[in-house]
């Protein structure tokens, strides 16, 4: 599940719808529309149906060891009811598919879904069936393009997602600790362009999300919302675009312990490319965000929250090898507890990829300000290092090790309670990091059949012991996998 807001630079938390300016590179939206074609993927084919089957099969060696409070997650965002540490010898399948269906010239429906079986033998975890993965999930799509004029392009849309995310008290991505967040997430909308000249164009969008959390703990969470804007952009030259525009929009909660909320907020925009390696996106605008239907005992919140804000993006090709990109931004949403958040955010990502290898470091800083008075602000920052070290011509060496640091400001108001008339969580009330370092390797024995082995470390230290552990994992396996 991704926040509602317009993410500018590197998003504070994770809940982020997709967002941001009209203008990519030095195009305009008009001619970003994409053409209905037979996907790259399809190697089967039934008439105007293509599919891509994929099955793997793993069998290996796997050894836990944890201390301290823990957390049932393991990796790759499977999280299973660890009975106790030691060796296993886990059976993974995963049958992996994508369906495309070409309606008509102009409509299409795209639909993937992965699922996987594993099994524990020698009990250390509970066998678990999953029907999504972190970056696949299940996912529908149904799209209809349209052009009633050459000048004027449109589509419609309805893209469906059920997904499981790992997601904190505060609802931000939380993978070595977070709560099991299930969620069907569906959004349909219709974007519209009209080439008003061969370097003008009026683009307009209306959308609606529908969230329906599967599950009572986060019951709260399910709302309806909409989403309309209009922007008028131009390309000044090759080298530069511009325009201005309007977004508003509108987020109706089910719990009616909860307040709605609306927003409204115009902006400029422009996309340069500043020198033949470096290009640079910027946005300036002012948001006025009001809280709406609140409870009657609710008197913490604000009623409006009116505030500048905006982003910069720059991104240079220092040579063929080496890039980097840095990003701020400023941005009003919806937030996991309270009506409305204030979010600021700094990134920047170096990447060096010569001809093998490759060597990625990011780093990003976000603070967010709820308003509400007994909901506390807090910062993140967020370190990555990605390390890929060729041994020899067939085998690479893998390295990832991050560290991000969740500082909280003042306990919230009160009697030591949080909305709803809980206790004050050690999440929202402590400082605490989480440092996670993994080293692996994988390689191919035969064309279907790929060895790979691991180490990993992961390590949460707080000022409460409820959110201290330590799990250290090492294994191995053969994966088999075939396309049909």
């Amino acid at each position: 599940m991704k926040r509602n807001c317009w993410t500018l630079g590197a998003a504070a938390g994770a809940w982020l719808l997709a967002g941001g300016c009209c203008v990519e590179a030095q195009t305009l939206r008009f001619s970003n529309h994409r053409e209905i074609k037979v996907p790259d993927y399809a190697l089967a084919r039934i008439g105007p149906f293509y599919s891509n089957i994929g099955f793997t099969q793993t069998a290996g060696y796997r050894y836990t060891c944890s201390r301290g409070a823990g957390t049932d997650f393991l990796i790759e965002n499977r999280r299973g009811a660890i009975e106790k540490d030691g060796s296993d010898l886990p059976l993974i399948s995963i049958l992996n598919m994508r369906n495309y269906l070409i309606v008509t010239r102009r409509a299409d429906i795209d639909v993937s879904i992965r699922l996987s079986y594993a099994l524990y033998p020698l009990d250390t975890q509970r066998n678990v069936f999953d029907v999504d993965l972190p970056e696949e999930s299940i996912v529908g799509e149904l799209s209809i393009e349209f052009s009633p004029t050459p000048f004027v392009k449109g589509m419609a849309y309805d893209k469906m997602l059920y997904k499981t995310d790992y997601v904190d008290t505060r609802g931000i991505a939380d993978e070595y600790g977070g709560e099991a967040f299930v969620y069907f997430r569906n959004t349909a909308g219709v974007n519209l362009d009209w080439l008003m000249s061969s370097n003008r164009n009026l683009a307009v969008s209306l959308s609606r999300m529908d969230l329906l959390p599967q599950g009572r703990e986060f019951e709260s969470q399910e709302q309806t919302f909409y989403r309309e804007s209009a922007c008028y952009e131009q390309r000044l030259n090759a080298f530069l675009a511009a325009g201005l525009g309007a977004r508003f929009s509108q987020t109706d909660f089910r719990d009616r312990t909860r307040s709605d909320w609306s927003s409204r907020e115009f902006y400029l925009h422009g996309n340069a490319r500043l020198t033949s390696q470096t290009r640079a996106s910027a946005e300036i605008g002012y948001t006025l965000a009001s809280v709406a239907n609140s409870p009657a005992d609710d008197a913490t919140a604000d009623e409006d929250v009116a505030t500048v804000v905006g982003s910069l993006v720059v991104e240079t090709q220092m040579s063929e090898a080496w890039r980097q990109r840095l990003a701020a931004g400023r941005s009003v949403c919806n937030g996991f507890e309270s009506a409305v958040e204030t979010a600021d955010s700094l990134s920047y990502r170096l990447e060096w990829k010569p001809a093998v290898g490759s060597f990625v470091f990011s780093s990003s800083y976000g603070v967010v300000e709820p308003d509400r008075d007994d909901v506390n602000g807090y910062s993140d920052w967020v370190n990555q290092i990605d390390v890929v070290w060729p041994l020899t011509s067939l085998v690479n060496l893998t390295l990832m090790t991050s560290y991000a640091a969740r500082q909280n400001d003042a306990t919230p108001v009160g009697d030591g309670a949080v909305p709803g008339g809980k206790q004050v969580d050690p999440e929202w009330s402590g400082d605490y990091g989480t440092w996670v370092t993994r080293l692996g390797t994988r390689f191919n024995l035969l064309k279907d059949v790929a060895f790979s082995a691991y180490a990993q470390h992961v390590e949460r230290s707080g000022d409460s012991d409820s959110l201290s552990y330590q799990r250290d994992i090492v294994g191995a396996e053969l994966a088999y996998s075939h396309e049909f």
